[in-house]
């Protein structure tokens, strides 16, 4: 696969998989702008990591939050490069919504970032891509499909941004515009340390009782970020025409055998 003359934006680039993303699409070949809600010599770090590969990149700060901040993040990169090919969505924020303990503000959080914000980040991606053509890629979570204890906000925002982006396949209609869910299971990053990294006993406990009832072929219950931006590079690739309007998920199998969990 080769991103030669592509110009990708990660939304939600600084760290986790979006990071791992942006990485291996620079190596690739694409131009990369890694956004997030940071200042851009915050993202400094991962820029030089990129650019000492061989890649090119830049950072720009972004709240997807904000309409207007979108907008002058997509109004800036078409200024500048006079296309968009792919833009990964992987922007999202995670807190748990107890049924009988909700937090009002937590729940507009999550609503905001993980759902009101994905799509205002769609539609701009639409727009910017209209011209040419290119690839839309959502990342969701594996709670779109499964539910789990205290979640049910995160994994209504998730579902619900699966569902919205196989809704716009009606519009795209010979536009040259593809669209992906992605839905990663158990993912090493910056969001899971505390389990993916156990510092107590209970804890610890907890990630092995896991890795035992794995219905993974590997045992494993955790993958890596590098793991899940492998599939991201792919489906935002052309092998992966054929694949439109769906969600793909790659969690080793979870959602599909609970046996033994």
């Amino acid at each position: 696969m080769t991103f030669d003359g592509k110009i990708a934006l990660i939304v939600g680039g600084s760290s986790g998989i979006g990071a791992a993303t942006a990485r291996q699409l620079a190596a690739a070949g694409a131009t990369i702008v890694v956004a997030a809600p940071l200042p851009a010599s915050e993202m400094q770090d991962l820029i030089e990591k990129i650019e000492k590969g061989g890649g090119r990149a830049e950072a720009i700060t972004c709240d997807i939050t904000d309409r207007a901040s979108v907008a002058s993040l997509f109004d800036g990169i078409i200024a500048q490069y006079g296309r968009l090919d792919v833009v990964v969505n992987s922007a999202g924020t995670y807190a748990p919504t107890p049924v009988f303990a909700p937090d009002a503000a937590v729940i507009d959080r999550l609503v905001a970032v993980n759902l009101v914000g994905a799509f205002t980040v769609s539609f701009a991606a639409a727009a910017a891509m209209r011209p040419t053509g290119g690839v839309l890629v959502n990342v969701t979570s594996t709670q779109a499909v499964l539910a789990e204890p205290d979640s049910p906000v995160y994994a209504a925002t998730k579902a619900g941004l699966a569902h919205f982006t196989a809704s716009l396949a009606p519009e795209l209609r010979r536009s040259g515009i593809r669209v992906v869910a992605f839905a990663p299971g158990a993912t090493r990053t910056p969001m899971t340390a505390a389990l993916a990294f156990p510092e107590n006993a209970e804890t610890a406990a907890a990630l092995a009782h896991l890795e035992e009832t794995s219905s993974g072929p590997y045992g494993d219950f955790f993958l890596d970020a590098e793991d899940m931006a492998r599939v991201i590079v792919f489906l935002s690739s052309d092998d992966a025409r054929a694949i439109h309007a769906t969600s793909v998920v790659a969690d080793q199998g979870h959602t599909s055998a609970l046996f033994g969990r």
